[in-house]
């Protein structure tokens, strides 16, 4: 049997990171490195060529992968392997 998952942030973080995965355009765009939480890439937000229209008005991004679970530097929150990692674990494991 695998082991369970040891998160180094707390659900109350990652929940709180969750929020900036959606409605990100500015976000994104004034980052100057970005994370997607799905496939674990680390890219600069130039990459980003795809944009999810979301009802608001707003824009959100999507990975390579196609998923919109990116998250950019302006957020405050860390973007690297451990973050989106635990990210990827409190929202993608089932």
């Amino acid at each position: 049997m695998p082991k369970p998952y040891k998160f180094t942030f707390t659900n109350k973080i990652l929940t709180a990171a969750h929020k900036h995965c959606t409605n990100n355009y500015d976000a994104i765009c004034s980052s100057k490195i970005c994370g997607c939480f799905y496939c674990l890439e680390i890219f600069s937000p130039d990459k980003v060529d795809h944009w999810l229209e979301e009802g608001s008005g707003q824009s959100t991004a999507l990975c390579y992968c196609g998923i919109d679970a990116v998250i950019g530097g302006q957020s405050g929150y860390p973007i690297n392997k451990t973050f989106l990692s635990d990210m990827h674990n409190r929202w993608f494991s089932y």
